[in-house]
C-alpha cells in the first residue's frame, strides 16, 4: 500500500456533493453495511477537499480504524471511521456514518483529534454504545463508562435515535448508489503497509519486517543480521486488570527472562514477581490510574535487584537513544524497557527482546533496522521500524543490569 492513492483528489473533482443518480428504491430500505458507510465517508472527504478551501483533509488522509457503534440492544447504530494523515503520521479527525438510512447519514465529523468516546480514558475498550450524536458509553470487562469517566449502568443506555421516513426518502438515492458494484475499495484507503497492522502508518504495529520493508522502502531487501532473546510475552491486563501498568509488566518480563538464564533469587511465580515490582513501584508514585513515571523506572529496577540479593544489580535510564546502544544490550543478552512518548505506542512502555537488520540491493540503500518487542497488548510478534520511530517521537531506554 505504498502508493499515495491520489484517486481521492480525482473523485473530489468528478462528483458534485452526494447528489448521485436516482435509482428506484423501496421505502423500507435502511440498512447500511460497513463497506457502504465507508464509501459515504470517502465521498464526504472528497467533496470537502474540493469545496472547502479550509479543509484539513487532503490526499494524504487515510482511514486508520473502523469501529461499529451499538445501541442498548446491541444493534449497530453507526460506524466510526478514524482518519490519519500518513504524511505527518498524525490524527486527522473522524467521520461518524449512520448504519441506517432513516437518520442523517453523516452523524458527526472532525478534522483533528480522535472520536469523543476516547475521553472516557479506557484503554483497549471492548465496545462503544452510541445513543445520540455526542453521547457515548464505553464498555470494558462488562463495565460501562461515560465520556466524563464515570461508571454508568447498562439500564441507563437508551438510544435516542428516531426513525424518520422523510430522511429515508432523501437518503435512498445515496444508499442505493453505494449498494451498487461501483464502490471504492475501502481496503485501498486504509493506512498500513504490507506486513503491518491495517490502519497503522507509523513506526509500530509491524508483524512481518521483511514484507513491510519491501513495501515501504522498495523491493530488494534481504536479512543482514538478527538476534532474538527468548522472553516470554505477557499481557499487562493479565497482571493487573484495568491498570496503566505497562512499565511494570515490561519489567516483569525482563526479570523473568533473567531468572530463566540462571539469575538467583527471582521468584518463578509470575504473580509473586509482579506483586514485588508493584510494591516497590508504589514507593515511586505508581498508581493503577496514572501509571509509572518513566524517569523512576531505573529506581524500581535497582531496588528489585537488591530485594533479590543482587547488590550490584541496577537499572539505568538512557535518554540519548541510538541504535548501537540498543543492539549492544541485546547482544549482551539483556532485554530492556523502551518508554515511548508519541505515535503508535504513545505514553506506553514495551519490552525490547531482539532486533533484525535488512540490507538493500542498491548501493544507495542504507540498512533498515527493527526492534522485536513484547508490547504488553498482544503475545503475537511485533516489531518497530527504528528509522520511522526516530523521525516522529521521543522516549527512553531503561536498561537492566543483573550485576
Amino acid at each position: 500500500m505504498k502508493k499515495l492513492l491520489i484517486l481521492l483528489l480525482v473523485i473530489a473533482f468528478t462528483i458534485s456533493g452526494l447528489c448521485v443518480p436516482v435509482i428506484a428504491s423501496d421505502d423500507s430500505l435502511s440498512g447500511i453495511s460497513q463497506e457502504e458507510a465507508g464509501n459515504i465517508a470517502l465521498w464526504y472527504i472528497a467533496n470537502d477537499i474540493k469545496d472547502n478551501t479550509d479543509s484539513i483533509w487532503s490526499k494524504d488522509t487515510r482511514i486508520s480504524k473502523i469501529s461499529n457503534l451499538y445501541d442498548e440492544n446491541d444493534n449497530v447504530t453507526a460506524y466510526c471511521f478514524e482518519l490519519k494523515n500518513v504524511n505527518s503520521d498524525s490524527d486527522n479527525g473522524y467521520i461518524m456514518v449512520s448504519a441506517t438510512g432513516d437518520n442523517s447519514l453523516i452523524q458527526e465529523f472532525s478534522y483533528t483529534g480522535k472520536p469523543p468516546y476516547y475521553s472516557a480514558n479506557v484503554d483497549n475498550f471492548d465496545k462503544v454504545y452510541y445513543t445520540a450524536p455526542m453521547e457515548y458509553a464505553v464498555e470494558k470487562d462488562k463495565k460501562l463508562f461515560s465520556t466524563d469517566k464515570k461508571e454508568v449502568k447498562r439500564k441507563d443506555i437508551k438510544s435516542k435515535m428516531k426513525h424518520n421516513k422523510e430522511k429515508l426518502k432523501k437518503n435512498k438515492n445515496i444508499i442505493n448508489r453505494v449498494k451498487n458494484d461501483d464502490h471504492l475499495k475501502i481496503n485501498e484507503w486504509m493506512c498500513g503497509y504490507n506486513g503491518q497492522i491495517t490502519g497503522e502508518s507509523g513506526y509500530g504495529g509491524i508483524t512481518d519486517p521483511y514484507k513491510y520493508c519491501n513495501d515501504r522502502y522498495g523491493t530488494g531487501w534481504t536479512l543482514k543480521s538478527s538476534k532474538y532473546l527468548n522472553v516470554t510475552p505477557r499481557l499487562q491486563a493479565d497482571l493487573e486488570a484495568a491498570a496503566n501498568n505497562c512499565t511494570l509488566s515490561s519489567i516483569t518480563m525482563v526479570f523473568d527472562y533473567h531468572r530463566t538464564q540462571g539469575q538467583a533469587g527471582i521468584p518463578s511465580n509470575i504473580s509473586t514477581l509482579y506483586s514485588d515490582i508493584r510494591t516497590i513501584a508504589k514507593k515511586y508514585g505508581y498508581t493503577a490510574s496514572a501509571g509509572t513515571d518513566p524517569t523512576k523506572a531505573d529506581d524500581i529496577v535497582t531496588d528489585l535487584w537488591v530485594k533479590y540479593g543482587h547488590k550490584t544489580g541496577r537499572g539505568n535510564n538512557d535518554y540519548i537513544l541510538d541504535w548501537s546502544t540498543a543492539q549492544a544490550e541485546i547482544d549482551q543478552n539483556r532485554p530492556f524497557v523502551f518508554n515511548i512518548a508519541f505515535g503508535y505506542y504513545s505514553n506506553h512502555s514495551i519490552c525490547v527482546t531482539g532486533y533484525c537488520i535488512y540490507k538493500g540491493s542498491n548501493w544507495y540503500n542504507s540498512d533498515t533496522e527493527f526492534f522485536k518487542v513484547n508490547d504488553n497488548w498482544t503475545k503475537d510478534n511485533r516489531y518497530i521500524d527504528w528509522d520511522a520511530w526516530g523521525t516522529s517521537t521521543l522516549g527512553s531506554f531503561t536498561k537492566i543490569f543483573p550485576s
